[in-house]
């Protein structure tokens, strides 16, 4: 099987396959021959319809079955072989099975975003975070995220954001003397690395091992709006929770400004507990909200976009 995979954007990709013929034979084999054991028909007895009658009543269900088996299998495969990190189902073109042709399809394949580590400066500890340090990252190592006041960024920069989550009916007192994770809102902090896969949350300490508590399932959407429109497409996907005491789980990621023209942005999060009974605020949603600029190349600020002229009022007509 030949696999060529392509960076749609940094969340989609689009994987091409190319199995030979005779990968999918023996595949078509297996499913007439099974067909073959259950079909009656008037005038034969059961198992010895013949092949070519089978085919004729049968083709397209056949190769409809089987080219559904092989693109499953085929995408399985290859999400394993390359590490690729899917948030919902892949979607797939037409597929149609030519006989004596390699078997070709298409799939799109929204991912994860991946943030790759340049030169950003961050601060490493030396000690255990304390509750009045700002945001940190890892345990092993920790990297300090140092939040700007003033919520104006270069291209160079990045935004970060944070959040944590708790169950009500639990406690959930932050372990260890950790810094307490923010609310889901934009703490932005240009200048430090990206965390590493696995990396724990906020001020993440390590979970009491004596109070054993499931992760919450939690769906993150994030859109980031320039003048009232998108400035890329919404992301909607599981979070990733850490945990940062018994019962507390925290998350927070990087969203690299380099692709950003300068411009008055807002970026907006969603979080719903998959949990949740069904309609309740927690359910449906919490959403929070953060406008930032990103400066000019000379660190000025850009032009806002002019409003919109009000409509002219429209006269009120003379009664006679």
């Amino acid at each position: 099987m030949q696999i060529t995979i392509e960076d749609l954007s940094p969340v989609e990709k689009r994987v091409e396959f190319e199995l030979p013929w005779a990968d999918v034979v023996p595949k078509l084999e297996k499913a007439y021959d099974s067909l073959r054991r259950g079909v009656r028909l008037p005038g034969f007895r059961p198992g010895k319809v013949p092949r070519a009658l089978i085919e004729k009543m049968y083709k397209r269900q056949v190769e409809d079955e089987v080219a559904r088996d092989l693109v499953e299998h085929s995408i399985g495969q290859a999400i394993r072989e390359n590490q690729i990190q899917p948030v919902a189902p892949p979607s797939v073109e037409a597929l149609e099975i030519k006989s004596g042709a390699p078997f070709k399809f298409t799939a799109r394949v929204e991912v994860r975003s991946q943030v790759t580590p340049k030169d950003y400066t961050g601060v490493p500890l030396t000690r255990r975070p304390g509750p009045t340090d700002p945001f940190v990252f890892g345990t092993e190592k920790p990297i300090k995220v140092e939040p700007k006041g003033d919520h104006n960024f270069s291209k160079q920069d990045s935004l970060w954001y944070f959040y944590a989550v708790a169950n009500p009916g639990q406690p959930a007192a932050a372990a260890g003397g950790a810094a307490p994770a923010p609310d889901a809102t934009a703490n932005p902090a240009a200048g430090a690395p990206a965390p590493a896969p696995g990396a724990a949350a906020p001020g993440a300490a390590p979970a009491d091992a004596s109070t054993p508590a499931a992760k919450p399932r939690i769906m993150t959407r994030i859109n980031v709006q320039r003048d009232g429109q998108d400035a890329f497409a919404p992301f909607t996907g599981p979070a990733d929770m850490q945990p940062i005491g018994p019962n507390y789980f925290g998350t927070g990621s990087e969203i690299p400004l380099a692709s950003f023209e300068p411009g008055f942005y807002t970026f907006a999060i969603n979080v719903r507990d998959l949990n949740a009974p069904r309609g309740s605020a927690a359910s449906k949603g919490i959403d929070r909200k953060q406008e930032f600029v990103v400066l000019m190349p000379d660190g000025s600020l850009p032009p806002k976009k002019a409003a919109a002229p009000a409509p002219a009022a429209k006269p009120t007509p003379k009664r006679p």
